[in-house]
């Protein structure tokens, strides 16, 4: 019986081992919970419109985005394919993106 619970034990902890990685790979100024997480399918900075896991939805006109780089990143920065986490919030009675932090690659599958 001890055997098996150090096997689960080890199980465990190596299995929770690549998220506390990838966490810890996070600058200071991330959170450490996303509201919301996804890969970007569509973007257009001229008019706002991002599309994500599906959903159509609009960038904030004081969309705030953050990369591990830089915590004031370009929304140019945002491009298909990237992996994101954000903030939802209104503006001018319309569901919006107010904030956005740039994920690396391998953070999760979409």
């Amino acid at each position: 019986m001890k055997t098996f619970k150090l096997k689960l034990t080890a199980i465990l902890f190596l299995f929770g081992l690549p998220f506390t990685t990838m966490a810890s790979q996070l600058p200071s100024y991330y959170p450490n919970n996303f509201s919301n997480v996804g890969t970007i399918q569509s973007i257009n900075l001229s008019t706002g419109a991002i599309s994500v896991r599906g959903k159509q939805l609009q960038l904030s006109a004081s969309v705030k985005v953050s990369s591990p780089a830089t915590r004031n990143a370009s929304k140019s920065s945002l491009n298909r394919g990237t992996n994101i986490g954000y903030n939802l919030g209104e503006e001018a009675g319309m569901q919006t993106i107010s904030e956005v932090w740039i994920l690396p690659p391998n953070f999760f599958d979409d």
